[in-house]
């Protein structure tokens, strides 16, 4: 056999888009291993990523259109169709629709399936050509961006190799070990080089083995934590008066909130102690070159955003960013080019019905309800808050469900039509890492098998069907970007032309670091005024444990729910919580429980950890419902709350009661 191996990258929702080296005998993917030759991440791959071949060539993989027959929710329900008639009796179910109730009621649902920009960006720009619904992708982390909007303006922070350089390393609600792979040597290498590093979350994770110290914070008190360390810094005269002087505005509305707060009055709500507060901040405020590594997790609660304001406001009180501190791995790459120009929201109709994603449960089931929903790129059957008003939601038989994907998910199931989609060697694309400076085109390695289709050409084929006869319907993906590459609008730096052509040829290409002092706002300083008055807890106070959502190393959000080695190493549906809550409930370590709130009750095992504090669950991962214990996952137990600003899922904001599940 004869095989040769070209470059690639990692289509999925992480931070690092790793580039890949596939070998292939140009018809089968024969082994994936990272490509040593990249400049970021070096030809270290995660686990997932190793045996990425057994995903492309599962034989559980959907290979042909499927129109459903039977029942909704199960798979027996489906027989074969082609794509004629496929888009035939889509688009002429749109259509009627349309006439009947406005194009408003119908609805394309998408986020991170795929991080390329054409396989993402492009199905916004026909919904929209569409005048269907507008959908608010804000899932995930738009509360962190709201916050950095509002107080730095347009943002660009430290890469990750700027990290031995800090003799102070605050993690603060984030795990690298498990979503930043590639920052980790450069975390080791800053110990070896004296550094102190702290991790301050909700538990104990696989990063607490890079740190020389763990302060473990209760949920969605981050705001008051910080609050106390910005007290500590006036009293011991450690705040940078000219940096605020300098590059700030608003200092005397954010000292009214924290004067008040001192250690002792913060413990008592964020349950770290006095003496831990006082000498986190002198740490912080004496360190030459503070650097701090945010995560998303403390942006997940009804107070999200919040936190993340005032954590910028503790990054310019002692003047960090001047010191060649400040945060790093926050922005990357995707910061520094226009995917606008791929989903064109020129097309968008002002006055379009606007849907946030994260409350489709009620999109579905209120009196105005969505009549069609395309999904791509997403599984909101698991993924999507309120699963249980979600699956509600999606068994309507009024309701024409069509999906596109590569497996019989649990959204699949309720279809009515299912398209047959590809992987990402078996399309075009082009890719950037959110958490890191590259960029690389991701050129078609294996033809698609049997019947698969990329998202662009399916969207291709429904646009002809309804008539639409724009150009940007007619233009191949590999078109598309060459035309962005040769472009000079794409590109937010000044790429050079050998640049232009490692991209063309699948090479990757690095954005030079930018000056971290160049901030976003009008008037080019830090806004500290722009923050909500002090601390504001956490919306849900009704039952006496916190559920945090979390990463899980063996799967990513619901992919690679088919790999069964994986799905293995991760285990049953688990909660981890402390002794003294499972000894006042009468629970062993092992015990299946009941876990239930207002939205829902799922059954759950429990693990008993040291590393958590009284009263904090922890669930970590996404799991379909043939791995749950049957009766949901955790999402079961999430709403569709809202943050406090930029309109992401309030995933960490739900309170929980857990009870032994009687045999």
């Amino acid at each position: 056999m004869n095989t040769y191996v070209k470059k690639s990258v990692c289509p999925y929702d992480c931070p690092d888009a790793c580039g890949l080296l596939i070998e292939t005998d140009g018809t089968n993917v024969i082994s994936v291993k990272g490509d040593p030759d990249h400049p970021v991440t070096r030809g270290l791959i995660c686990r997932k990523m190793q045996n990425y071949e057994k995903d492309i060539h599962s034989p559980e993989r959907i290979m042909t259109p499927l129109k459903r027959v039977g029942e909704k929710g199960l798979a027996d329900s489906f027989c074969p169709i082609t794509w004629d008639e496929a888009i035939h009796e889509i688009c002429s179910k749109w259509k009627s629709i349309g006439e009947q109730y406005g194009f408003n009621s119908i609805m394309g649902y998408s986020y991170a399936g795929t991080m390329g920009i054409i396989q993402r960006k492009f199905g916004e720009a026909f919904f929209a050509r569409m005048g269907a619904a507008t959908t608010v992708r804000t899932i995930c982390s738009s509360a962190k961006g709201a916050a950095i909007k509002h107080v730095m303006g347009h943002f660009h922070d430290w890469n990750a190799s700027h990290i031995p350089e800090a003799d102070v390393l605050i993690l603060w609600s984030a795990n690298p070990v498990a979503n930043r792979l590639h920052a980790v040597p450069y975390i080791k290498q800053a110990r070896k080089n004296k550094a102190k590093v702290v991790l301050i979350d909700v538990y104990s994770h696989d990063s607490a083995s890079l740190c020389d110290e763990v302060i473990l914070v209760k949920p969605g008190t981050d705001v008051i934590l910080m609050l106390a360390m910005m007290h500590v810094l006036e009293k011991e005269n450690l705040i940078d008066h000219t940096f605020i002087e300098a590059y700030t505005t608003g200092y005397d509305a954010l000292r009214e909130a924290f004067r008040g707060c001192t250690p002792k009055y913060a413990s008592g709500i964020c349950g770290v102690p006095a003496e831990t507060i006082h000498s986190l901040a002198l740490l912080y405020g004496n360190a030459s070159c503070p650097l701090i590594l945010p995560g998303s997790g403390m942006s997940r609660y009804s107070n999200g955003s919040a936190a993340y304001r005032h954590l910028f406001a503790l990054l310019a009180l002692t003047g960090a960013w001047a010191k060649g501190g400040g945060t790093c791995c926050v922005s990357g790459s995707g910061d520094h080019v226009r995917s606008d120009l791929v989903s064109h929201p020129e097309l968008i109709d002002p006055k379009a019905r606007k849907i946030n994603m994260n409350q489709l449960s009620l999109a579905l089931t209120e009196d105005d309800r969505i009549k069609s929903l395309y999904v791509f790129n997403s599984n909101p059957a698991v993924m999507t808050p309120d699963q249980q008003g979600v699956s509600k939601g999606l068994s309507r038989e009024d309701l024409f469900l069509v999906v596109h994907d590569r497996f019989m998910t649990d959204t699949a199931l309720y279809a009515d039509i299912i398209l047959p989609a590809t992987f990402s060697v078996e399309q075009d694309d082009i890719c950037y890492s959110y958490g890191n400076p590259h960029l690389q085109a991701s050129w078609q390695t294996i033809p698609a098998p049997g019947a698969c289709k990329s998202n662009l050409d399916v969207f291709r084929l429904l646009a002809e069907g309804m008539g639409f006869e724009d150009d940007i319907f007619r233009k191949t993906a590999k078109e598309m970007i060459d035309g962005l590459i040769d472009s000079d609008e794409f590109f937010l730096f000044d790429i050079t032309e050998e640049q232009r052509e490692l991209i063309k040829k699948g090479d990757p290409i690095t954005v030079p670091q930018p000056d971290v002092m160049d901030f976003g706002t009008p008037d080019k300083k830090i806004h500290l005024a722009d923050l909500p008055a002090g601390y504001t807890p956490v919306s849900d106070q009704k039952y006496p444990l916190r559920m945090v959502n979390s990463h899980n190393p063996w799967s990513l959000n619901s992919n690679f729910a088919y790999r069964e080695e994986l799905m293995k190493s991760r285990g049953p549906l688990t909660m981890k919580m402390h002794p003294d809550d499972a000894r006042a409930r009468g629970i062993e370590d092992g015990d299946l429980c009941y876990a239930y709130n207002d939205y829902g009750k799922i059954t759950v095992q429990i693990r008993i950890i040291d590393g958590i504090l009284p009263g904090t669950v922890n669930a970590s991962g996404v799991y379909r419902k043939a791995h749950t214990f049957g009766d949901g996952n955790f999402n079961s137990l999430c709403g569709p709350n809202l943050t406090d600003d930029g309109e992401a899922a309030a995933l960490n904001t739900q309170s929980i009661e857990i009870v032994r599940k009687e045999e």
